[in-house]
């Protein structure tokens, strides 16, 4: 899946299709330890009443790191379908990269 793609996906959680709720079925078994992905098997399992969205949900519970968020996710309403967001080029072209730390200094340590 690319990338674009599953921007969208997360863009739109709330108005998934049945076809893009496979989608992240299929991603969830490829990756079965993402937090993200068993939130949106959750959520698009319950909006497509799919068979197993019991299941789901319970799967989803176990890998949350917080279980308000997931609350969130599964009780937001549903909103209409969102147009590709595109960031400006000099918004991209802006972003640093992050540098790493070599030397903490003493009194942190």
């Amino acid at each position: 899946m690319e990338k674009e793609t599953f921007h969208q996906l997360l863009t739109n959680y709330t108005a998934l299709s049945q076809e893009e709720a496979q989608a992240i079925l299929n991603l969830q078994r490829n990756f079965p330890y993402s937090q993200v992905l068993h939130g949106l098997a959750a959520r698009a399992a319950q909006d497509n009443n799919l068979t197993d969205k019991e299941h789901q949900l319970h799967l989803s519970a176990i890998y949350s790191t917080d279980r308000a968020v997931l609350k969130t996710i599964m009780t937001a309403l549903q909103q209409p379908r969102v147009a590709e967001v595109k960031l400006p080029a000099k918004e991209i072209a802006s972003v640093e990269p992050v540098q790493s730390v070599e030397n903490t200094p003493s009194s942190i340590r």
